[in-house]
């Protein structure tokens, strides 16, 4: 018995070394995307649609613009949240109260610090990786689909019961970015909150 958990253990950790690869190859990246969010206690699928961007050195920016415009831009210290319909502009500093965002965008953890792969499935040229966070208590799964090398589509189970599902559009790695894309700029005449220190 405790050769097979033995031989299991391994099984689950190449795939997790092929993730590991895939981030430490990708400098920057740009994804297109249509997320659908659900609640247990809200009877109607939310939908919105936006691009993301990110830089392996803590910078990334967060567009949606269906259906509210909303801006979210990080600089690796200061993450800047604009709703350009509500013209309000909420600030915080960049920490490790959000571990896996921290973990992955900041501090460039290894994956096998901040997730557990509980299962990995390949068919149809798919393939499904199963993680679970080890230190955020907010997050129960998530599930990653690739096609190839390029993400499919990205689903979060939450332990309140909601899910967040992730459809990818559009997929570009290593792109080069210009240098107002993570730039933090705050509009005039926008009511301006911030939280943390």
């Amino acid at each position: 018995m405790a050769v097979l958990l033995f031989l299991l253990s391994l099984s689950l950790t190449f795939p997790l070394e092929k993730l590991e690869k895939l981030l430490r190859t990708t400098q920057t990246v740009k994804v297109g995307f249509t997320q659908k969010t659900s609640y247990d206690w809200f009877p109607k699928e939310e939908i919105s649609r936006g691009v993301f961007y990110a830089s392996r050195n803590g910078k990334f920016r967060l567009e949606y613009y269906a259906p509210e415009r909303v801006t979210v831009v990080s600089d690796g210290r200061t993450v800047v949240v604009l709703n350009h319909d509500e013209k309000t502009v909420f600030t915080e500093r960049f920490n490790a109260r959000g571990e896996l965002l921290y973990g992955l965008f900041v501090a460039e953890r290894p994956l096998n610090e901040l997730f557990e792969l509980t299962a990995h499935l390949k068919k149809d040229g798919r393939e499904v990786f199963v993680l679970k966070p080890k230190r955020d208590e907010t997050v129960r799964e998530v599930k990653l689909v690739l096609k190839g090398d390029e993400p499919e589509r990205l689903v979060i189970l939450y332990g309140d019961g909601g899910k967040t599902v992730f459809e990818i559009t559009e997929f570009k790695r290593n792109f080069e970015p210009t240098e107002e894309l993570f730039k933090i700029e705050l509009p005039e005449g926008y009511r301006v909150q911030q939280y943390g220190d």
